[in-house]
């Protein structure tokens, strides 16, 4: 085995030797082997089955219909958006615009106001809010990392998730 490695090195090094006259010239930048390795090439442009976003922002609604435009060209077929926050009713205005641009592509998620945790009746105002969210086509809920990070209650201290 030795003996092959040894041979194998060999026919590497004289033409690298000739080449460059002695071993200490040869740099790395200036090495540019040529890959002589042939494959087919398959060009795929959609994908063979349908494509769910699970995990986005959507952001700022004004590019809803770019967005579902660059969808259909890459072959989404549905999109989730986690930007459906209960903070100044903004959920109402995604499921709008969504709905109205979309149909039913776009598959929002209701994300809780933590900023009133503090408040009375927060759970029960928010449970409400999710309860009339689902009616006009809130279809999930998420939590944000914030609850557990960031969130404070009246006395400073974060609030753990249990």
């Amino acid at each position: 085995m030795k003996n092959v490695r040894n041979a194998m090195l060999c026919l590497f090094l004289i033409p690298v030797l000739h080449t460059y006259g002695q071993l200490g010239d040869l740099k790395l930048v200036d090495w540019k082997p040529k890959s002589q390795l042939v494959v087919k090439e398959t060009d795929i442009t959609k994908p063979k089955y349908p494509v769910i976003d699970i995990h986005n922002h959507l952001g700022d609604l004004s590019n809803t219909q770019t967005y579902l435009e660059e969808m259909d060209k890459a072959g989404v077929w549905k999109c989730v958006s986690l930007d459906g926050r209960s903070m100044g009713d903004f959920y109402k205005d995604h499921l709008k615009v969504s709905q109205e641009i979309g149909g039913d592509r776009f598959i929002v998620f209701f994300r809780p106001d933590f900023s009133k945790i503090s408040e009375p009746d927060f759970g029960i105002k928010e449970a409400e809010k999710l309860e009339s969210a689902v009616k006009m086509g809130i279809r999930g809920l998420k939590i944000s990392k914030e609850l557990g990070l960031i969130v404070r209650d009246k006395e400073n201290r974060v609030i753990p998730v249990d």
